[in-house]
């Protein structure tokens, strides 16, 4: 992670000596710098409630090549994180992501993505503030063997490896396949199944171990759902199976949709949903349903507008010297932007979230602003 680090503040340092993207090859790289100071009234996420205020510096580079049948995205950058009254959580989190895509004709598409970061945040889900190493794989072949029909696979892996005492190790993995159904050039019907597991390793003693396998059964469209509006709809049934007998097996509805709708030509709406299960690094088992509602509007050519409105269910079960718990959340968020020129642009925004839970510590409120000035080289 030091060496990342050292490598994004050179790149970035060297790229910013030119007032535009540096082509190389067929390819360019692209660099910006952020700096942002905002208050957070709950830097813990829990029911102490304690405030302070927060300072980021986050310089980042990418090289980009976006033409032709083999396509990249290859970026690094680093969250320099400084603390007005708690030095104690000031962190360097460095991170790399890279996505390759390669389509050599109508009928086949390959992409693969990776992501290796440091994470520090006030988690939701632990109610503390945790340090993690997080690495990430995503692929996914597509092949159609005539006009109209095909096949997906798909393989996704994540390891987030937590540096704070007293946490668990998360590791999981998914693999499926569905079949492919061309409806129109902008739309596909996809049906399918993915098979999961999931496990906890350094667990704290007394803590069960919620190692599990999914089975996922879901069918779906991608594509333009109807005029103006894009994305995605998935839902189908969700089985989670425990290898642990202190864990009850569960079935529910699986659900990842996320919908953009351009009402005219300033403005636009996002709905986004998901119902799904997961694991913690508290060795519980969780099954949540999210769903947000965003708008974007142009007030301007230089000015825009955007927020979002949101809501949380979560039921957590575990074993052994840890209880359950459910928690209900809604959240709201605004941010105003301004570019002033294509280099230089600034924010300003506010969000707010309250958490009513089963568990005393779980139930909180939170209120975050702040300012932040953005140069893209």
């Amino acid at each position: 992670m030091s060496a990342l680090l050292r490598l994004t503040t050179g790149l970035v340092a060297v790229s910013s000596l030119a007032s535009a993207a540096v082509e190389i090859g067929h390819g360019r790289i692209e660099s910006s710098v952020e700096a942002r100071a905002d208050y957070d009234s709950n830097i813990f996420a829990n029911s102490g409630e304690v405030s302070d205020e927060i300072f980021t510096l986050t310089p980042e580079v990418h090289y980009i090549r976006d033409q032709g049948i083999f396509t990249t995205n290859l970026g690094v950058g680093v969250n320099l994180v400084r603390f007005s009254d708690h030095a104690s959580q000031d962190s360097e989190d460095p991170y790399f992501s890279g996505r390759i895509a390669y389509s050599p004709s109508d009928k086949a598409l390959l992409t693969s993505d990776v992501g290796i970061k440091r994470t520090s945040q006030a988690d939701d889900t632990l109610n503390a503030r945790v340090t993690s190493n997080d690495y990430t794989y995503n692929g996914l072949f597509q092949y159609l063997f005539s006009e109209k029909l095909g096949y997906r696979l798909t393989a996704n892996y994540d390891l987030n490896d937590y540096r704070t005492a007293g946490y668990s190790d998360v590791e999981a993995y998914t693999v499926g396949i569905d079949g492919v159904y061309v409806y129109s050039p902008k739309l596909t019907a996809l049906a399918g199944f993915s098979y999961g597991q999931s496990k906890t390793t350094n667990r704290a003693a007394g803590h069960g171990d919620p190692a599990s396998q999914d089975f996922r059964y879901s069918a779906g469209l991608e594509g333009e759902l109807a005029p103006k509006v894009t994305g995605t709809v998935r839902a189908g049934l969700v089985n989670r199976q425990f290898d642990n007998s202190g864990f009850h097996d569960s079935t529910g509805i699986f659900l990842a949709t996320g919908l953009k709708w351009v009402a005219t030509q300033k403005t636009s709406f996002t709905l986004d949903a998901s119902n799904d299960f997961g694991t913690t690094a508290g060795d519980q088992s969780s099954k949540t349903f999210t769903i947000s509602l965003g708008i974007k509007q142009a007030l301007s050519e230089k000015l825009s507008l955007d927020g979002s409105v949101g809501y949380d269910h979560a039921n957590y079960t575990a074993s052994g010297a840890l209880s359950g718990r459910t928690d209900d959340s809604e959240s709201a968020r605004i941010r105003l932007a301004y570019t002033f020129t294509p280099v230089w642009s600034a924010d300003v925004s506010a969000g707010y979230r309250h958490t009513e839970s089963t568990l005393a510590i779980s139930t909180y409120d939170r209120i975050t602003y702040g300012v932040g000035v953005t140069a893209r080289f």
